[in-house]
């Protein structure tokens, strides 16, 4: 069940923003314009939670703006991020897997925007169209073997290494704006304790890589920042 605060405007607009989602673009014209009439922009302010883990597939999702988090939890209530979705991907992507539960739960960071479209409508658009469903599939793939990458990342590598990393993600979905998170949103992203991300934040600082401040984040040295960061962020998603 989704929480939080969200504006939905009936009607997708094809060639306004369905082109910014990397899978609907890769749709011909005819195509787009087809799903895109079953379409309704939406917008969710920060810190909504979109989905929890077993919740229905009911809706299907192209970001367009912004970017959402897919994280694990226990029952401790402990979490983690396991993954990014921007413009690039989609989310209720269990439904192509055949799966009508959310594996992973969702969350929106900052503000985001997409197309939403019903999940019974995406299943009988994405039967017909083989090719989309194809390029969905291998997104798919890849977004399970960051994933896996993930736990890797989180065993072997160094938190600084990994808030570089998740820094230059983040930046990569952001359109040369300021990184508006907390210290406790990015632990919990990075599964670590707050002080721990005060540490090595303020380290990167120090080198001249970021620019932080009290929940805004702007990275100054991205070069510095990519050499800093783990090799596992050249295996994003994007």
């Amino acid at each position: 069940m989704a929480t939080g605060t969200s504006v939905i405007v009936p009607g997708g607009q094809p060639g306004f923003t369905s082109r910014a989602n990397k899978l609907l673009s890769a749709l011909s014209a005819e195509d787009l314009a087809q799903v895109t009439s079953a379409c309704e922009t939406v917008s969710f302010a920060s810190y909504h939670r979109l989905a929890s883990t077993g919740d229905p597939v009911n809706t299907v999702y192209f970001p367009t703006a912004g970017y959402a988090s897919l994280f694990i939890s226990g029952p401790d209530g402990s979490r983690l991020q396991v993954a990014l979705v921007g413009s690039e991907g989609i989310l209720g992507w269990e439904s192509l897997l055949g799966t009508s539960r959310v594996l992973l739960g969702i969350e929106v960071p900052e503000s985001f925007q997409a197309l939403s479209l019903n999940v019974k409508e995406f299943n009988a658009r994405s039967s017909e169209l083989a090719c989309w469903r194809s390029s969905m599939l291998h997104y798919i793939a890849q977004l399970v073997e960051l994933v896996a990458r993930n736990g890797l990342c989180v065993r072997f590598h160094r938190l600084e290494a990994r808030l570089a990393r998740c820094l230059l993600e983040l930046g990569d979905r952001h359109a040369d704006r300021p990184i508006r998170l907390t210290q406790q949103s990015l632990s919990d992203m990075l599964g670590v304790r707050r002080s721990g991300v005060t540490n090595a934040a303020t380290h990167l600082q120090l080198l001249g890589l970021i620019q932080y401040r009290r929940g805004s984040i702007r990275v100054t040295d991205r070069a510095g920042l990519e050499s800093a960061a783990c090799t596992c962020y050249h295996h994003d998603v994007l």
